[in-house]
């Protein structure tokens, strides 16, 4: 009884994650402490680098001129508008911590990443389960208006997805996006370690 609950609800998620578009996955675990700026983390290397590696686009949303992120996006990006691009040719991960660990001094960093889902496996492998946000406003709570459409549009393409650091937790969780034929697969992906692969297999009824 308890299992077939626990698939009732995860069912009930996976609905909430295709009709939106999106889910987020945590990536620092859900009771990590604060990370300090500066800091390399295993997940720069285990879930950012790898996005970064297959991007086409990285932009960094919101980032005041009193920020220390400034001064860090001046030698990795182009500003155009309230909005930087950076650089992809430039190591991105080493060495800009503070760009990634940020809370609250940016409003979003969006990757679009061409990833196959054979890629996608082991990043989503060393992020927690998977969940879905009751509305799209609450992707707004952390992000501009203008990351969150970018990576719907991104999505709806279908030629890469789309992942969002949210300006409000930094690495805490990611939000996926994906085309409505991909996305459902990527999210079954993040379950496997989960639930086993029988079990992930259930929530696709």
């Amino acid at each position: 009884m308890v299992a077939e609950s626990l698939l009732r609800i995860l069912n009930k998620l996976r609905g909430f994650a295709i009709e939106r578009g999106t889910f987020h996955v945590p990536v620092l675990g859900r009771t990590s402490p604060p990370v300090k700026e500066d800091t390399h983390l295993p997940a720069h290397d285990a879930v950012l680098s790898p996005l970064l590696a297959k991007a086409v686009e990285c932009r960094v949303y919101g980032v005041s001129r009193q920020s220390r992120l400034f001064g860090l996006l001046e030698q990795i990006g182009e500003r155009r508008g309230r909005v930087w691009h950076l650089d992809l040719r430039h190591e991105l991960a080493r060495g800009y911590e503070p760009l990634w660990n940020a809370e609250c001094e940016h409003r979003g960093i969006a990757i679009a990443s061409r990833l196959s889902l054979e890629e996608m496996q082991p990043i989503l492998d060393r992020c927690g389960c998977p969940d879905a946000w009751g509305s799209r406003h609450q992707l707004l709570e952390g992000n501009s208006k203008a990351a969150v459409s970018y990576c719907y549009e991104v999505a709806e393409l279908g030629d890469a997805f789309a992942f969002l650091i949210p300006g409000s937790n930094g690495l805490e969780w990611i939000d996926v996006f994906a085309d409505k034929e991909r996305l459902p697969v990527l999210w079954d992906q993040a379950m496997r370690k989960r639930l086993g692969g029988s079990a992930a297999a259930a929530t696709n009824g």
